[in-house]
């Protein structure tokens, strides 16, 4: 969704049953356009989502987002910000320090009209969007630095780029931390069921549903890392996804463990075994 004249779009987007809505903005720089369309722009805003809110402001909110010149404080945002809940990620991260992502030619004078917020119901998500957010203040200060406005725009989308396969290598390896972790409890709540424990059943359906919910996550990960056309909702991931992620599979798969005796083992049931005596004499 955008606006006729080209200053706001819109985006709804849909993750793991989280609605995510970002907005990207370039505010007009005459002050009363401005108050008028800061007044207008929550019609841009999708309901039930994560809202995050970037873009060219131009107008500063403190006299911290202003270096050299003229100080003159807009209080055009504050509506926004109070109706909205959002979180100023530059002040969140560096506190009252002085930023600018624009400065004029002869560097005598500073500004800090380009802003990045987010919602305080996206709080879980906030480290991630703060690394996205120095990403681009960065790049939109050094701006001036590249010879063309395209070759600024190709190295941001690998710095962008770069620091999201990060976070999902990041996430990659605490979703298989957790599915060790539960793996290995099933496998000793079941021999406390075997031994005649039998309200350990209750914990095995608890352990059970997390382990699907894991690999419910992973397997939109396959999907998305294949690249292909997204499934409809509620279709179960097919043989075709995971043949493009076999290579990845094959690579991080564990065929051997080492068992308490120091031997390496490598049938299903010695390496369950070995991890259930590894843990039981933690």
């Amino acid at each position: 969704m955008r606006d006729s004249s080209g200053r706001v779009v819109s985006v709804l987007a849909l993750l793991s049953d989280q609605r995510y809505n970002f907005i990207n903005i370039y505010a007009p720089t005459n002050p009363t356009e401005r108050r008028s369309f800061f007044d207008s722009i929550s019609r841009y805003f999708f309901l039930n989502s994560i809202v995050i809110v970037a873009g060219d402001f131009n107008c500063i909110e403190s006299e911290k987002d202003k270096f050299g010149g003229n100080v003159t404080i807009s209080s055009d945002l504050k509506d926004l910000h109070d109706i909205y809940h959002l979180v100023d990620i530059c002040r969140k991260t560096h506190g009252q320090q002085t930023q600018c992502t624009w400065f004029n030619s002869s560097n005598t004078i500073g500004s800090r009209l380009d802003k990045f917020f987010i919602a305080q119901n996206g709080g879980n998500y906030l480290g991630e969007i703060i690394q996205v957010e120095e990403i681009i203040s960065n790049h939109v200060l050094y701006q001036d630095s590249f010879l063309t406005i395209h070759e600024w725009w190709d190295f941001l989308k690998i710095s962008i780029k770069l620091t999201a396969q990060e976070f999902r290598k990041r996430k990659q390896r605490k979703l298989n931390s957790d599915k060790v972790r539960v793996t290995n409890l099933l496998i000793a709540t079941k021999q406390d069921l075997i031994a005649g424990d039998y309200s350990a059943k209750t914990t095995i359906d608890t352990l059970e549903s997390e382990f699907k919910m894991i690999q419910r996550v992973q397997n939109e990960a396959v999907k998305i890392r294949s690249r292909a056309r997204w499934l409809e909702e509620g279709e179960k991931p097919t043989k075709y996804f995971f043949k493009l992620e076999s290579s990845r599979a094959r690579e991080n798969s564990v065929n051997s463990v080492y068992n308490s005796d120091g031997l390496e083992v490598s049938t299903q049931c010695e390496i369950e075994r070995a991890h259930f005596d590894f843990y039981r004499t933690l």
